[in-house]
């Protein structure tokens, strides 16, 4: 090829060997090295919410948005659904059901298929709570003859109890930090709300109260008591300081959770002659009914705003005309891309390689090309481990 312009360059990358074939005088520096813009991703609000319903004759779990539209049932067989707990990521719902003679803790798909049951024990196993990492499900259980906290993988292994200190002992709630846990225990014949580390360390009386919910932030807990008549709902530091009243039904009201931005809570009342869905502001003005029937609803849990799978995206080019041909994605979870640049070009398109970490951050970039057009089309994969050519 000696006096001969045309060169055949071989290049190695992450992804095995990328192969290019151009018309060019010499590999060329780019003029900068690109640094791009990256362009914010935001998340988008899910404002859904799942609950029981007893409208077909026994409990089943439906969701509905917040503002009462799109009603759609999940689960549907002949036995109690109860208690539907959201996963972190908003893809799968815990929940218990006794379809199979007694209590047990499920899992299912946001949509409803593919029901699996987690334990397989004679006694009650109620009240599933998904860590804030996905990874464990607390609940409890009276399989050791008095009701405590247990926990367990979120596939279902990897049992332990956590309480046992002689009291019943239920209704776990996570910390957003995942370090410790709210609960109700019966102590002095009153429910009373409790906190304690996630191995069971430390436990502390917090006040009186069930049905614990941190918020968000961890700052507040939202709780319903009796403790001036009907169960109304209340919030608190999440020390205990600072008690507000939220509801003033003169009816029960039961079971409140925080919508995940914290600005609102659910909850279920039957001031309106049974069981139904409400949503309040989480200074308690602004309530209203989302669910209207003959049934009773109860056990609202809010959609998790789950975190976008598309974290980033970023631009790069110049004052001219750039585009892009080839995006693939390489063994250390970053991309290659390929394609063409006339901003910093010898003249007319010469071919522009970006290598860019899993963040969208530049490693390093090349520009190839003389003054005609040369241009990246595709890709091909070749037989052979970790090989893919780059078509010019």
């Amino acid at each position: 090829m000696d006096g001969c312009p045309r060169l055949r360059i071989l290049l190695r990358v992450l992804v095995g060997q990328l192969i290019l074939v151009a018309s060019m005088t010499a590999a060329q520096a780019p003029p900068r090295r690109p640094t791009g813009r990256m362009i914010p991703q935001t998340q988008t609000r899910s404002d859904v919410i799942a609950f029981c319903s007893d409208r077909d004759g026994d409990f089943e779990i439906y969701l509905i948005n917040v503002d009462g539209s799109n009603l759609r049932q999940l689960t549907d067989n002949t036995a109690n659904d109860w208690a539907p707990a959201w996963s972190p990521d908003a893809t799968q719902i815990a929940f218990e059901s006794d379809r199979d003679g007694d209590y047990e803790i499920y899992v299912m798909d946001a949509d409803g298929s593919e029901p699996q049951r987690l334990t397989h024990n004679p006694a009650g196993e109620l009240g599933p709570a998904w860590s804030p990492d996905g990874d464990r499900i607390a609940f409890s259980s009276d399989r050791n003859g008095l009701r405590e906290i247990y926990m367990m993988n979120s596939d279902g292994s990897g049992l332990s109890r956590i309480t046992n200190n002689g009291y019943g002992n239920d209704g776990p709630d996570w910390s957003k930090d995942g370090s410790r846990l709210l609960f109700r225990s019966v102590r002095n014949d009153l429910w009373q709300i409790f906190m304690m580390n996630v191995d069971g360390s430390d436990q502390r009386y917090v006040t009186d109260g069930t049905s614990p919910d941190w918020s968000g932030d961890g700052a507040r807990i939202v709780y319903e008591s009796n403790r001036d008549g009907p169960f109304e709902i209340y919030a608190m530091d999440a020390e205990g300081a600072n008690v507000e009243r939220l509801t003033f039904a003169g009816t029960f009201s039961h079971q409140p959770d925080w919508s995940p931005d914290g600005t609102r809570i659910a909850y279920w009342s039957s001031q309106s002659g049974n069981g139904d869905i409400w949503v309040m502001n989480s200074d308690g003005s602004n309530a209203s009914r989302i669910t209207s029937n003959e049934g009773a609803d109860a056990a609202p849990a809010w959609r998790p705003i789950a975190p976008p799978t598309q974290v980033w995206a970023r631009t790069f080019g110049g004052s001219l005309f750039d585009t892009t041909r080839v995006v693939r994605q390489t063994r250390d979870g970053g991309f290659i891309v390929g394609g063409a640049t006339v901003s910093f070009s010898n003249g007319g398109f010469d071919i522009w390689l970006i290598k860019l970490d899993r963040n969208g951050q530049p490693l390093w970039d090349r520009i190839f090309g003389g003054p005609s057009d040369d241009i990246v089309m595709g890709h091909q994969r070749h037989r052979g481990r970790g090989r893919c050519g780059v078509m010019i």
